[in-house]
């Protein structure tokens, strides 16, 4: 399967890695919604715009802390689901001295959809992406200096002009 990632080239790779940073963009503002434990979401969101203004600018050292983010991220996203999931699954969306607060369904739920499956979203997102910038990096496709590979040039001139 890497070798079938591998075999894309650093065009299309570039043109994945922005897609799915857009993907966590979008996922990451609807998880902002959440009622509580959401907190998590805006700061994916300013670490993946990052990373879209770092492809954009084809600038290798932005790229290159984008992909050391990515790793941070996705270690926050388990430490995240490991320290909130299971309470917003159980409705517990509070934190008293002595007690737990339950708050009304339609913000359970709203909880469960802009909380949990955005974070779920956006960590599954990053763990595909982190697969792509892996390789990116492994190719030295970040640092500007990659070698010409068949069909095409390396480094910069490999990050495809954006549509937007």
């Amino acid at each position: 399967m890497l070798q079938d990632v591998l075999d894309l080239g650093p065009a299309r790779l570039f043109g994945l890695a922005r897609l799915l940073l857009s993907v966590q963009v979008l996922v990451g503002m609807v998880g902002c919604l959440a009622f509580v434990y959401g907190t998590i979401h805006p700061g994916q969101v300013a670490c993946a715009l990052f990373g879209i203004v770092a492809v954009d600018l084809r600038h290798g050292p932005m790229l290159r802390t984008y992909a050391s983010l990515l790793v941070f991220l996705v270690a926050l996203d388990v430490t995240w689901h490991e320290f909130w999931a299971e309470r917003l699954m159980r409705n517990y969306t509070g934190v008293r001295e002595d007690a737990e607060m339950w708050w009304g369904v339609m913000v359970a739920n709203t909880n469960k959809i802009c909380g949990f499956a955005m974070e779920m979203a956006g960590a599954i997102t990053r763990g595909v992406s982190l697969l792509i910038w892996g390789v990116l990096w492994y190719g030295d496709h970040l640092s500007g200096v990659a070698p010409i590979m068949a069909g095409g040039g390396g480094g910069y001139a490999s990050i495809p002009e954006s549509k937007w």
